[in-house]
C-alpha cells in the first residue's frame, strides 16, 4: 500500500500537502537529494497510454522542507511548494535511525506525516498497546449481494486507505483475473459501493491525494477518479517486447512521487512478465519503470505487501520472506536485508513511532518495533487477514481487511493509542 505523501485533512475540504522534512543529524540521517536516470520503461508519455519505451529518464526532485518539522511523505504544501532541504519547524525526535534506516524505538520514533490527507503531529509516541486488542467487524463489509453471492462464495477484501472521511478497500472473488470492485465505509459507517468494476487490489494515495490502484485487470498501475471510477493507467507494461504486469498487488508513494508496486501472479496465473518483481516507479512526467527487486534475489520470494518507514528510509516488502530495504536518494533500492528472520506477511501499514504492522494469517496482525521486535499481535473475528491501514479523524482508528467466506470476510477495526499512516 502507499506511502506516502504529506497532506493534511483540510476538515471536508480535502487535502493540503507538504514535502517531507529530513530529520536532524543528532536524529537521524538527513533527507535525500534528487532523482537519477534509470533505464527501463517509461508510460510514453500519455498517463492513459500505458506503453513502455525504453532508457526513458527520471524526473525526480528531492523532498523538500515539511512545514513545522513535521517528516511528510510527499507533496506540495498548503502554502506551496517546498525547497529542498531540512526542516523548518525543529528536529527529528529521540528515535535515531536503525541501520536499516527506520526509527529505533517505537516510544520516540521521528514525527511523520503521511500519506493521503495525514500528518504525524509531533513526537514522541508512546509504544502501541496491543495487548488484549481484538479488531470487531465493521456491520455491512462486504455487503451482502449478488458480487459475492450473498456472502457464500469466498472473496478477497484487500486494500484499505483512509481517504478524506471514509475508509476504501477492494473486493475481489476467487477467480483468475477476478472482478473486484472498490466499496466504501463513509461517515457513521455507511457502507456503499465506490466503484462497481475496479478489477483493483492494492490501494494508496498519490503526492496531490488521488487514489490509485493496483489493477489485475489490465495489469495496471491506475489512478481511479472519485466519484465515478474512471480508471487511468499511469504504467501497464514492461521489457521488450512490451508485456503487461502479472498481476499488480499493492504499492507504496514516495513524497518525491516515486511509486513501488509488487507484482506476483497471485491473481493471473498466465504469469505473462514470467517473473515475480518489485518495481519502481519515477516520478511524473517521465513515470520510468525499472526493476527494483525480482525473486531471483538471494533468499527473497514472492513480493507482495510494501510500505515505506515514516522517514522514507526504509522499504518494507512482505511475503514468502518480512524484508527491509534501504532507500537511496535517487528512489534506487540497497541490498535486501531480513526485517524479521523467517517471518511472512501480506499488507502493511506503520505508525507515526515507525512501528509496522503486517496483516497476513489467521491470527491476526502483527506489530513489531522498528528493530524487529514483536511488540503484540491484534486479533480479529475474522478470516485470514489481509491489509491493514489507520484512519479515523485523528487516525489512531486501525483498519484490518480479511479474506474469507460465509462473512469471516470483511473489515475489522479497533481503536489504537498511537496514530498512525492511512494505508
Amino acid at each position: 500500500m502507499m506511502r506516502r505523501l504529506a497532506c493534511v485533512v483540510l476538515l471536508s475540504f480535502g487535502f493540503a500537502c507538504s514535502s517531507p522534512a529530513a530529520p536532524a543529524a543528532s536524529g537521524g540521517s538527513t533527507g535525500s537529494s534528487g532523482s537519477g536516470a534509470v533505464a527501463g520503461s517509461s508510460a510514453a508519455g500519455s498517463a492513459s497510454a500505458g506503453a513502455a519505451a525504453t532508457a526513458g529518464m527520471s524526473a525526480g526532485g528531492a523532498p523538500g522542507a515539511g512545514a513545522g518539522g513535521m517528516l511528510s511523505h510527499g507533496g506540495v504544501g498548503a502554502g506551496g511548494a517546498a525547497a529542498g532541504g531540512a526542516a523548518t519547524g525543529g528536529a527529528a525526535t529521540n528515535g535515531g535511525a536503525t541501520s536499516g534506516g527506520a526509527p529505533s524505538g517505537g516510544a520516540t520514533g521521528s514525527a511523520g506525516s503521511g500519506s493521503g490527507g495525514f500528518s504525524c503531529p509531533a513526537g514522541p509516541f508512546a509504544a502501541p498497546a496491543v495487548s488484549g486488542k481484538h479488531a470487531s467487524k465493521v456491520a455491512g463489509t462486504p455487503p451482502k449481494d449478488a458480487f459475492n453471492n450473498q456472502l457464500n462464495d469466498f472473496t478477497n477484501v484487500e486494500g484499505p486507505v483512509w481517504l478524506g472521511d471514509s475508509l476504501y478497500f477492494s473486493e475481489m472473488t476467487g477467480a483468475d483475473l477476478p472482478p473486484a470492485r472498490i466499496l466504501k465505509i463513509g461517515p457513521g459507517n455507511v457502507v456503499s459501493v465506490a466503484v462497481a468494476d475496479s478489477g483493483s487490489n492494492g490501494l494508496a494515495l498519490d503526492t496531490m491525494g488521488n487514489l490509485l490502484a493496483a489493477v489485475h485487470k489490465d495489469g495496471s498501475v491506475s489512478k481511479v477518479a472519485l466519484p465515478g471510477g474512471m480508471e487511468t493507467p499511469l504504467v501497464s507494461e514492461f521489457g521488450q517486447p512490451p508485456t503487461r504486469f502479472n498481476s499488480p498487488n499493492d504499492l507504496t508513494v514516495r513524497s518525491d512521487g516515486t511509486i513501488y508496486f509488487s507484482d506476483p501472479n497471485y491473481q493471473n496465473s498466465k504469469n505473462p512478465q514470467k517473473a515475480e518483481r518489485l518495481y519502481r516507479i519515477t516520478p511524473p512526467p517521465t513515470r520510468t519503470v525499472s526493476v527494483a527487486t525480482s525473486s531471483s534475489d538471494t533468499g527473497f520470494l514472492r513480493p507482495n505487501g510494501v510500505t515505506l518507514s515514516p522517514d522514507e528510509k526504509t522499504l518494507y516488502v512482505s511475503g514468502s520472506n518480512l524484508k527491509k530495504f534501504a532507500v537511496m536518494a535517487d528512489g534506487t533500492l540497497g541490498v535486501g536485508s531480513d526485517f524479521v528472520a523467517g517471518a511472512s506477511g501480506d499488507g502493511m501499514a506503520v505508525d507515526c513511532g515507525g512501528n509496522l504492522y503486517v496483516a497476513g494469517g489467521s491470527s491476526g496482525v502483527r506489530v513489531y518495533s522498528p528493530t524487529g521486535t514483536l511488540i503484540g499481535t491484534i486479533t480479529t473475528d475474522g478470516g485470514t487477514t489481509t491489509n491493514v491501514a489507520f484512519g479515523g479523524t485523528d487516525h489512531m482508528q486501525l483498519y484490518v481487511t480479511a479474506q474469507g467466506s460465509s462473512g469471516s470476510q470483511g473489515v475489522f477495526t479497533v481503536t489504537m493509542n498511537v496514530p498512525g499512516y492511512p494505508y
